[in-house]
């Protein structure tokens, strides 16, 4: 099994998630590892479309 430990999860928030009510698209979700930690950033309002292959 592939295994994969998300880094820089702080620094890549701070630099991405400049509305927390905004729309985000992660184009490379896999495991969610960001996309989870950036889900726990933003606010109720926020909207996040991922996908992966």
């Amino acid at each position: 099994m592939v295994f994969h430990v998300p880094v820089l999860l702080k620094e890549t928030s701070d630099l991405l998630l400049t509305n927390l009510s905004g729309t985000y698209f992660d184009g490379t979700l896999g495991f969610g590892g960001h996309t989870s930690f950036f889900l726990n950033q933003l606010n109720k309002n926020a909207k996040v479309i991922a996908t992966d292959k």
